[in-house]
């Protein structure tokens, strides 16, 4: 779960090309939230938030669209991984943070608020524990997709 997969060398590598690109010859600097998120989630999730697996779900770029709902919202932090990770209320918020709005890139909606410790910490209590996540996703993520084009639409309109 937590390991560094055999996906993550080439990825990792190329991170801290950006990065050290980024800083012009000085070590590579990552807030608390993008260490965590290269730890705990890059291994899986793929280290710029694009998987190498089919059945792991795609970051970059469309992670954000499941704030478009409520239940799509709760969902991402009650995820097992995300729910039973060993980092407090504060430091999962900024990782939560850094997920949906950095490497989700613009797919949140314009009046996406970010995640603050209390929201994480009640979440984080109620765990999805025996559901069949895959299908889960799919309904969630569905009912997202139709409501952020709705907001996109009324949007366009004002």
């Amino acid at each position: 779960m937590w390991g560094v997969s055999r996906y993550c060398c080439a990825g990792l590598g190329g991170l801290l090309l950006t990065l050290t690109d980024a800083v012009a010859g000085s070590a590579p600097q990552m807030s608390p939230a993008q260490s965590h998120y290269l730890e705990g989630c890059g291994g899986c999730h793929g280290i710029q938030g694009t998987s190498s697996k089919q059945d792991i779900p795609q970051l970059r770029g469309l992670v954000g669209r499941y704030l478009c709902t409520t239940a799509g919202r709760e969902y991402l932090v009650r995820l097992p991984n995300v729910a039973f990770a060993d980092m407090n209320d504060e430091l999962l918020a900024q990782v939560m943070n850094f997920v949906v709005f950095r490497l989700g890139e613009g797919s949140a909606p314009a009046d996406a608020v970010a995640y603050s410790p209390r929201e994480v910490a009640a979440l984080r209590h109620k765990p999805l524990k025996n559901r069949q996540l895959a299908q889960l996703r799919a309904t969630v993520l569905a009912d997202a997709i139709v409501q952020c084009q709705r907001r996109a639409a009324t949007a366009a309109t004002r």
